[in-house]
């Protein structure tokens, strides 16, 4: 736990990749093997999209920690993993008109 100017407890979460960025490289990987995304299953999609994050999900990370980031790292999590992908569908159908 951090605490903030006001001396109030605060935590600095670690900044992750938005699911559109690896998607994206997702797509054009496969694009580049000939494959279309709507030609697969949504769970052959997330794992194509779990390597991507697994090979370059880190980079950011490592960046923030060499430029001295005081992030609470035991907190990282990633909007595709199982614990948060339902938060992620929840609010966004909360916010749907």
């Amino acid at each position: 736990m951090h605490v903030s100017v006001a001396s109030t407890p605060a935590g600095y979460l670690v900044p992750t990749t938005p699911l559109s960025l690896p998607e994206a490289k997702v797509v054009g990987r496969l694009a580049a093997q000939g494959i279309q995304k709507h030609d697969l299953t949504r769970e052959a999609f997330l794992e194509h999209a779990w390597d991507w994050t697994r090979e370059h999900g880190g980079i950011i990370l490592e960046q923030l920690k060499r430029l001295g980031a005081s992030c609470d790292w035991d907190r990282t999590a990633f909007t595709m993993d199982d614990e948060r992908s339902q938060s992620v569908i929840d609010v966004f159908v909360d916010l749907s008109p």
